[in-house]
C-alpha cells in the first residue's frame, strides 16, 4: 500500500532470510536527524476507514446469540452456532496467508467482504433455527480470515520500517472500537426496531466496507511470492516457533478473560460489568495510541516479556476477584498489557521472515492466538465446573508465564 495510491515496495531491507527465518527483529533504530516518515497517508486513512467498516458490521454478531434465544435455541446451539466463525478463522487464517503470498492482497480484500456480506444477507432470510445457521456463521470466519490477514499485510509493508508497531498498533484501534460500538449500537437497532433491521444495518455496513475498500490501492506482491517454502518450511525456524507459541499463551489468556469473567464476576456478587470493558478497551487504545512508538523504538523482543508478564498479573488479579475495583484493576492491566503485545508480536512476525512468506506468518500468527482463546475457553470451562473460576485464572496466568519462558529462553 504505497502512498498516494501508487503500488508499494517491501519497505527498507527485509529481516529474516529465506532458510532460517531467524529475522532479529528487536533491536531499537539507530537515532536520525531526519524528520519521521508519515503514517498518515491517504492509503492509511482509507485502509483504516475500511476495516472499522467491516467489523462494525461483524462484531455486531456478537448479539446473534440474543437472536438465537429469541427464535428459542439452547445454550448447546448458542456455543455450537458461534463457534463456527473461531473454527474457520483457526483453519483459514493460515491458508489465506499462503494465498495473499501468491497473488497479493487486494482480491481478498474483496473475497472477505463478499463473504461477509453473503453471511449477513443469509441471516437476513432466515428465522428457524437449522444447519443453515452453523454455515452462515462459518462463513462469516472465512470472510474475516481472508479480509484481517489481507488488511494486516497492506499496513505491514506500507508502513514505515521505522514506525511499523505505530502504524500497526493506530490501525488496530479501528477494530477496538467496533468491539465496543456495534454491540451497543446493535443493541438499540434491535430494541426500537427488532431483528430484521437489525441485519439490514449490519448489510449496509458491509456495503459500505465493500465500497470502501474497492478504494483501498492496490499493492504488487512484494519479492517473489509464487514460490518458495509453505507453511511447513515457515514454521521450521525456532524464533518462528517460539513467538507462536507466547502467542498462543497470550491467546489463551485472553481467550479465558472474556469467556469467563461476565459469569465469575456476577457469580460473586459484581451486578455491572461495563466498569472491565470500559477499563480494557480504554487502556488498550490509549496504549495503541501513544505506545505503538516504544515498540518502535525498544524492539519487540524488549516489550514482549514484560508485557505477558503483566498479563499474568492480570489474571492472577482475576483470582482474588471480589469487587468492583478489583475486576477494574484486572481490565485495566489487560487492557496494557493487550495493548502493547499485539502490535509488538505484529511487526516481531513481519520481521521474522522474507516479504514473499510474510501472509503465511501473519496467518499462522492469527491462527495461534484463536488457537490458544478457543483451547482456554473449551478446557478450562471443564475445570471452571469441577473447581470453580479462580483455579482458571490462575491456570491462565500459569500459561502466560510459560509463553514468557519459552520466548525469553527461544526467541
Amino acid at each position: 500500500m504505497g502512498a498516494e495510491g501508487g503500488p508499494a515496495r517491501a519497505p527498507g531491507p527485509v529481516i529474516g532470510a529465506a532458510d532460517g527465518a531467524e529475522g532479529r527483529g528487536g533491536g531499537a533504530p539507530a537515532a536520525s536527524c531526519e524528520p519521521r516518515p508519515a503514517i498518515y497517508t491517504r492509503s492509511f486513512l482509507v485502509t483504516a476507514f475500511a476495516n472499522l467498516l467491516f467489523f462494525l458490521s461483524l462484531n455486531g454478531f456478537n448479539l446473534l446469540p440474543l437472536y438465537i434465544k429469541h427464535l428459542h435455541g439452547t445454550e448447546a446451539q448458542i456455543g455450537f452456532i458461534m463457534g463456527m466463525n473461531s473454527l474457520a478463522s483457526i483453519l483459514f487464517q493460515p491458508l489465506a496467508g499462503v494465498a495473499i503470498d501468491r497473488v497479493g492482497p487486494k482480491r481478498f480484500l474483496y473475497l472477505g467482504a463478499l463473504s461477509c456480506l453473503a453471511a449477513t444477507a443469509g441471516f437476513l432470510v432466515s428465522d428457524a433455527l437449522n444447519t443453515v445457521f452453523p454455515a452462515l456463521r462459518f462463513l462469516h470466519g472465512v470472510g474475516f480470515s481472508f479480509y484481517f490477514t489481507a488488511n494486516f499485510i497492506l499496513i505491514a509493508e506500507g508502513a514505515p520500517p521505522s514506525r511499523r508497531a505505530e502504524a500497526l498498533g493506530i490501525f488496530g484501534t479501528t477494530g477496538l472500537m467496533s468491539m465496543a460500538l456495534a454491540p451497543a449500537l446493535g443493541e438499540l437497532v434491535i430494541a426500537r426496531f427488532g431483528y430484521r433491521a437489525f441485519f439490514l444495518a449490519e448489510l449496509a455496513l458491509g456495503v459500505g466496507c465493500l465500497a470502501a475498500s474497492i478504494r483501498v490501492p492496490e499493492m504488487r506482491p512484494a519479492g517473489t511470492r509464487a514460490g518458495g517454502r509453505g507453511l511447513r518450511g515457515v514454521f521450521r525456524g525456532r524464533r518462528v516457533r517460539a513467538a507462536l507459541i507466547a502467542a498462543g499463551m497470550f491467546g489463551l489468556a485472553i481467550g479465558t478473560t472474556f469467556t469467563f469473567v461476565p459469569t465469575y464476576a456476577k457469580g460473586v456478587g459484581i451486578a455491572r460489568l461495563r466498569g472491565f470493558y470500559l477499563f480494557y478497551t480504554g487502556a488498550a487504545i490509549a496504549v495503541r495510541l501513544f505506545g505503538g512508538r516504544f515498540v518502535d523504538a525498544w524492539g519487540p523482543r524488549r516489550v514482549i516479556p514484560p508485557s505477558l508478564a503483566l498479563q499474568a498479573v492480570a489474571n492472577v488479579v482475576l483470582v482474588f476477584l471480589g469487587s468492583s475495583r478489583t475486576l477494574g484493576l484486572a481490565g485495566f492491566l489487560g487492557g496494557v498489557a493487550h495493548g502493547f503485545l499485539y502490535p509488538a508480536f505484529s511487526v516481531l512476525i513481519v520481521e521474522l521472515v522474507a516479504a514473499e512468506h510474510r501472509g503465511k506468518m501473519i496467518g499462522l500468527f492469527s491462527s495461534a492466538i484463536g488457537l490458544g482463546a478457543t483451547v482456554g475457553a473449551l478446557t478450562l470451562g471443564v475445570v471452571a465446573q469441577a473447581w470453580g473460576y479462580p483455579p482458571i485464572f490462575g491456570a491462565a496466568a500459569a500459561a502466560t508465564l510459560v509463553g514468557f519462558a519459552i520466548f525469553v529462553l527461544w526467541g
